[in-house]
């Protein structure tokens, strides 16, 4: 027999059958196979366009139209915290964005300063509350926000709850939010570990980005994990201030201009690509082509799917998914009976016992974990 105790402890359980009968509803993309609902962590070093493209990611989520000049997106509201820029600097980068023709979108909303930054998510709730077709929200940068860290918390343990207390308005909401980061200056060969701080912060989201670009550079890669996304690297090129999708596979600055065509030439091809037709497209002997395609599978940029015949590792980048046809993304779906996690539950329950840091995030007194922020004032 059990006591009411007891029920209350086991009362989180669920069973198979429960799962198996779990209703849920497709995950949700502000920029389909990049920005899907949740956390994400866009990082980059200092003055690589970072600004660039999540500016261009809102106005395409405003306007309903093409993120990155390629990819199709589902019209909805986007806020954007410039809290770098500037109200000239950014309607000049929105006119340069859009053309001069196109208006700036009545649903692209923007903040260049906080008058309340201890009330930052505070804020954040309240908008998407009173804008229930919010779709994207774009933070830039998250230092601007970020309390301070305060001396009883370990590094490792407050990154993670800022990332945490951040995930949780994305999931409150079914929003994308986009927290904009720097890399570290040292060298990583994990590109999720080039992210600045610790892993709690990388731990915490749910989508990493890190936009991988070299100085005076125009082309760029955007590397892309996540628990809700495939990993992928996307080639992208900076064309007249504005970042573009390339539609060829991606390729590391530091190969050769001929090994890039050989790329470009397999990634066209999806029906596979020998030697000869590299050695007839690029003017090369036979040899010297079957080379550079076996080198290339060696080296896992491409694929070898009989001998002889190499094929691309991964569809171009336009064929990333559209949020417009929902059966055409594969990644997983949400879980969403109560709307809430587990986890969510738990930081509502705490939520009475909350007391406000100096920073005004505030924190439960039990375990200060960043928590309420809908505060009654």
């Amino acid at each position: 027999m059990t006591t009411d105790g007891e029920e209350d402890l086991l009362g989180c359980i669920r069973t198979g059958t429960d799962l198996a009968t779990l209703t849920t509803r497709p995950l949700r993309y502000a920029v389909p196979g990049i920005f899907p609902e949740g956390l994400t962590v866009l990082a980059g070093a200092p003055k690589r366009g970072k600004s660039w493209l999540v500016l261009d990611a809102c106005l395409a989520v405003a306007a309903g139209g093409k993120a990155l000049g390629a990819v199709d997106v589902t019209e909805g509201r986007a806020l954007y915290l410039a809290l770098e820029d500037s109200e000239r600097r950014l309607q000049s980068r929105a006119r340069h964005l859009l053309g001069q023709r196109d208006p700036i979108p009545e649903r692209f909303d923007y903040v260049t300063r906080l008058d309340q930054p201890a009330r930052f998510l505070e804020l954040l709730n309240t908008y998407c509350e009173r804008h229930d077709d919010t779709r994207l929200i774009a933070v830039d940068t998250l230092a601007r926000v970020r309390p301070a860290q305060p001396k009883y918390k370990g590094a490792y343990d407050w990154d993670y709850a800022v990332g945490a207390r951040l995930k949780r308005v994305a999931d409150d909401h079914g929003i994308s939010l986009v927290a904009v980061t720097h890399t570290r200056q040292m060298a990583a060969t994990d590109f999720v570990e080039a992210v600045s701080g610790t892993s709690g912060l990388t731990g915490a989201a749910d989508t990493i980005v890190v936009l991988d670009r070299a100085r005076g550079q125009d082309d760029a890669m955007l590397k892309v994990t996540g628990r809700d996304v495939d990993e992928r690297e996307f080639a992208m090129r900076m064309v007249g201030g504005a970042w573009q999708l390339l539609d060829r596979a991606p390729v590391d600055p530091s190969l050769s201009d001929r090994t890039v065509a050989v790329l470009d030439l397999v990634a066209g091809r999806p029906g596979g690509t020998r030697a000869d037709d590299v050695a007839q497209a690029l003017s090369l002997d036979v040899t010297t082509a079957r080379t550079y395609l076996r080198r290339l599978a060696d080296a896992e940029r491409i694929g070898r799917r009989e001998r002889g015949l190499y094929v691309p590792l991964q569809p171009p980048v336009s064929c990333v998914p559209s949020v417009s046809s929902p059966s055409s993304i594969s990644a997983p779906v949400s879980l969403y009976e109560t709307e809430e996690t587990q986890e969510t539950q738990v930081h509502r329950e705490s939520r009475d016992d909350a007391a406000d840091c100096e920073c005004g995030w505030q924190l439960p007194s039990g375990d200060h974990y960043l928590n309420c922020s809908r505060r009654s004032a």
